[in-house]
């Protein structure tokens, strides 16, 4: 059984609640990808929703405004059509990961969202593995029966998705008593990825935060 495998049982296991913040670990370890790569006007937007999602959201769910503020985030998609084509892509599953956590709470498919959420996060830090390791140039032939060991970027995320699960599972499934700790370990994997996003985006001649940076928020 291979890691996505285990982990939509693992999931299945878990409550929307626990689905939601499970999937907003993904989205806060994966924002500075949207942050490098999208254009700084939408950086305020995405931030805020991000930071009302940790602090300001708990059952029941507020599905209203789940939904105003998903429709938000969907509307800075639309990115401006001269900017890289790969680029923009980049920005743009880094930002469905956060959309799809907001559909979480929606209870319509929830374990399906959560899944689409863990499954971006794992392709987009494949991706960035690929090119921090062999560049840009290098092409590999990979046989669908012996698919590749994941990166060092990659298989820290698995690690973290299996860790999440776990922390969530634990007795007593209070949800209020984990959130703390997700959220300080999805910010200190977060800060650990800016570098590696800086190092990508020079090998791949882009430049970074469009007038911003893929940092932090305060």
């Amino acid at each position: 059984m291979n890691h996505f495998q285990a982990l939509e049982r693992s999931l299945s296991t878990l409550s929307v609640p626990e689905l939601f913040f499970f999937s907003l670990g993904c989205a806060t370890r994966l924002a500075p990808v949207f942050r490098a790569f999208a254009h700084s006007e939408s950086h305020n937007t995405y931030d805020a929703a991000l930071d009302w999602a940790w602090s300001g959201v708990r059952e029941p769910f507020p599905v209203a405004e789940l939904r105003e503020r998903s429709h938000q985030l969907r509307a800075l998609g639309e990115f401006n059509p001269i900017d890289p084509p790969e680029m923009t892509l980049q920005a743009g599953r880094a930002l469905s990961i956060l959309t799809d956590t907001f559909e979480v709470a929606t209870k319509k498919g929830a374990r399906r969202r959560a899944t689409s959420a863990a499954a971006t996060a794992l392709e987009l830090l494949g991706g960035l593995d690929f090119v921090l390791i062999h560049g840009i140039k290098y092409v590999v032939v990979i046989d669908p029966r012996k698919p590749p060991e994941p990166g060092p970027l990659e298989a820290a995320e698995e690690a973290l998705q299996y860790w999440s699960v776990e922390l969530l599972q634990r007795s007593p499934r209070n949800i209020g008593s984990k959130v703390e700790e997700l959220s300080k370990r999805s910010n200190a994997a977060q800060k650990s990825l800016i570098p590696e996003i800086v190092t990508y985006s020079r090998i791949r001649g882009w430049e970074t935060g469009r007038g911003g940076e893929p940092g932090q928020t305060s």
